[in-house]
């Protein structure tokens, strides 16, 4: 890994160094901390049969392209159970450690308390990591406020003791370029209206699923007070930067929940 994908490998030193952090936060004993540190290093094996091209920043997958990177817990998984050394509560934490709380995860969908502890301490370990790479404080704290429902409490609280103080927003960029509730808008008033043209009467599944996706993501928006109606009640060129810049990183972020949702309903 370290000499064809160094990306990888410095991706997984720092879920090590992460989950040990978080690992320490809650109290874990020794043997626990031992298999966190082994699934940490280990859960992207699986990342190391998958042709790296599907792996590039920005390319959309296609069709099948997608269920290649949902099979990577379960390819680590397969890889690490010929070795007799490796202790079941690591091989578990390997295989789930994509799963969601709400069942959204992948690959086996499973939730709550059917997620092993160590599994949702790489989750959130994972998580983090992508964001403290991409984003800044600010964008990381909406982000997990936004994910709470998907993601172990106590391992984001953990998180956030590990946190330096936010910076105060640039004064002088204007954080309301930008923000307007048009997309997420459109899909949460839409889809009301598109139900009533679906046959009912034929509802499945696959309908009840995608409702309520969307109705819980439009709930988070709500309790993170981004909304059209309370976008048009404030100045948003006026004094309040630290409120303008945390509705743009709400905005950005629902966004991205919409995009993982269409790929997750296709």
């Amino acid at each position: 890994m370290k000499s064809e994908r160094g990306a990888l490998y410095r991706h997984s030193l720092y879920l090590v160094l992460l989950s040990r952090a978080i690992g320490a936060r809650l109290s874990l004993s020794a043997s626990e901390m031992r298999n966190l540190m082994l699934a940490a290093l280990s859960q992207d094996l699986g990342e190391m049969h998958t042709d790296p091209e599907l792996l590039k920043s920005g390319r959309m997958l296609q069709g099948p392209e997608r269920n290649v990177i949902h099979v990577h817990p379960v390819t680590s998984h397969a890889i690490l159970s010929r070795i007799p050394a490796v202790p079941e509560d690591a091989l578990q934490a390997v295989l789930q450690h994509h799963e969601r709380l709400d069942g959204s995860g992948y690959p086996g969908g499973t939730s709550g308390a059917g997620i092993d502890r160590l599994a949702r301490i790489l989750a959130v370990a994972e998580t983090a990591e992508v964001m403290l790479r991409r984003f800044d404080p600010e964008r990381f704290s909406v982000a997990f406020r936004l994910h709470r429902a998907r993601l172990d409490a106590d391992c984001i609280r953990a998180v956030y003791e590990l946190l330096p103080p936010a910076n105060p927003p640039n004064d002088d960029a204007p954080q309301s370029r930008g923000l307007s509730c048009g997309r997420v808008a459109a899909v949460f008033a839409g889809w009301p209206d598109l139900l009533q043209r679906v046959d009912s009467s034929a509802a499945h599944e696959p309908l009840a699923f995608v409702t309520s996706r969307i109705y819980q993501v439009q709930s988070l928006a709500r309790q993170a007070g981004y909304s059209a109606e309370f976008l048009d009640m404030i100045n948003l060129d006026g004094d309040d930067a630290y409120l303008a810049a945390e509705l743009l990183a709400v905005q950005e972020e629902i966004i991205r929940m919409l995009d993982d949702m269409a790929f997750e309903f296709e």
